[in-house]
């Protein structure tokens, strides 16, 4: 019996196993008007995520850039001059259909997001090759969950739609190496229960 109890211990070491990360990416901070094509933030939790823009017209895609800003974290602009964006600098849906494209390098599921409001409250998501019509509270903030793959987009619902984004938080699966150094350390451990069991009988 003793025998048998150590083998089962050593395969539950010996598999792979995984838990669930939560990850907060904040789009704040001391970037008042800044513009980029793409831009790759931090999150609180070591990954990192990539933001681009695009904007649709007539069913084509049309050029775009991302804009950041201190407090109200990022929208997009579709018309940048030497001065800054010469239109509306939100996510919105005036004359175009903004979105904000979001690509990791691992899948994930968004739970949270956080809006600084411009419009109606409404939002689109499109992930995992499905399209959500959203809306987020008075407050600004959205929480539920869609399955997102590595890459989804959060953009304009209709032409009154209008914000910025603020954060994104997001949670995944994490599978940790096989066989980690404390697993080492408890197999050895085990085998020498065993050899002890043995000389005992």
């Amino acid at each position: 019996m003793f025998f048998k109890s150590a083998l089962a211990i050593a395969a539950m070491v010996l598999g792979t196993a995984s838990y669930a990360a939560t990850e907060t990416f904040d789009f704040t901070g001391s970037y008042a008007g800044t513009y980029y094509h793409s831009k790759e933030f931090a999150g609180d939790n070591g990954s990192y995520i990539d933001v681009s823009a695009v904007a649709v017209k007539n069913g084509r895609l049309k050029k775009a850039v991302v804009g950041q800003w201190t407090y109200g974290g990022l929208g997009v602009c579709n018309s940048l001059g030497r001065y800054g964006c010469k239109e509306s600098h939100t996510v919105d849906g005036y004359g175009r259909d903004d979105y904000l494209k979001f690509s990791l390098d691992h899948d994930v599921k968004i739970s949270s997001i956080s809006f600084s409001d411009y419009g109606n409250n409404s939002f689109n998501v499109y992930a995992d090759g499905s399209l959500y019509n959203l809306d987020y509270s008075s407050s600004g903030k959205w929480n539920g969950e869609i399955v997102a793959g590595s890459t989804f987009f959060i953009g304009a619902s209709e032409w009154k739609s209008g914000f910025k984004v603020k954060s994104v938080t997001v949670h995944y699966d994490v599978s940790e190496v096989p066989l980690p150094a404390a697993g080492f350390l408890l197999l050895g451990g085990l085998g020498g229960l065993v050899a002890m069991r043995r000389r005992k009988t």
